[in-house]
């Protein structure tokens, strides 16, 4: 482990650590800051790429490691773009007419913002970039959690009961998205 560590720590790499065998699901994400014969110093990643501090892992305690994965390569681009400055860009949104909810996709179709949409109270959501307004349909391109592009999806925007533009989420959404597209 040590030896994977330290390489780690060579190539700059991100790394997810795993230190509990019955929730393989919860890990430290982030950098290998130190690491010797005991104990791992990790620089710690949020899940929005934000540094958040170090944490002092027991080289016994790790089960399992992901490096370079999919997941860590997202993060690594996020706390790239986090430490320019990149990601967290506000909009001023202004609203002109009483109709929130076409002026808001308006809004994501010519800022090109990602906009999360609840359709008739539905937990489920559709995240994405509005390419097109018809007269009462929207065409909205859906990009996952990781920035890639996943379908094109139309619906009527009658049916729309919230909508959420420009959160921290979107934010990251859009940045993969522009760094994939690159």
């Amino acid at each position: 482990m040590k030896n994977i560590l330290k390489a780690a720590r060579a190539k700059n790499s991100v790394i997810s650590i795993h230190e509990d065998i019955d929730d393989v699901l919860l890990v430290s994400t982030g950098f290998v800051k130190k690491v010797n014969k005991n104990l791992l110093i990790l620089e710690s990643i949020s899940p929005e790429g934000i540094p958040s501090g170090d944490k002092i892992i027991k080289l016994q305690e790790i089960i399992l490691i992901d490096i370079e994965g999919i997941y860590e390569t997202k993060l690594k681009k996020l706390y790239e773009g986090y430490l320019k400055d990149i990601i967290y860009i506000k909009y001023t949104l202004l609203y002109k007419t009483d109709n929130y909810i076409l002026e808001t996709l308006q809004i994501s179709k010519s800022k090109k913002l990602v906009i999360t949409i609840w359709i008739n109270n539905q937990e489920e959501t559709l995240s994405g970039i509005v390419e097109e307004i018809q007269k009462d349909k929207v065409i909205l391109s859906i990009i996952d959690s990781y920035g890639y592009f996943f379908s094109k999806t139309i619906f009527y925007y009658k049916y729309i009961t919230r909508l959420e533009i420009n959160s921290k989420e979107n934010q990251v959404k859009k940045y993969l998205y522009l760094s994939k597209k690159k």
